[in-house]
């Protein structure tokens, strides 16, 4: 299923002046990643779920073992 969307573009011949981007790349790459590492750090159980994955014995797939 296809669906048309409006795309402009600004080049010779243009009517309408676009504003600049407000994207900062740096920083708002940092926002994004510390957002979303937070929300993992703070729901995820990552802490908890470390220890317990660290305590367990591993589990090793042999189909080969009988």
């Amino acid at each position: 299923m296809s669906v048309p969307i409006e795309s402009r573009y600004q080049g010779a011949g243009a009517v309408q002046q676009f504003r600049r981007s407000h994207f900062r790349p740096l920083t708002d790459l940092y926002r994004i990643t510390s957002h979303v590492v937070g929300r993992v750090w703070t729901h995820g159980k990552v802490v908890s779920r470390y220890v317990q994955v660290r305590r367990s014995r591993a589990l090793i797939h042999d189909p080969d073992q009988g």
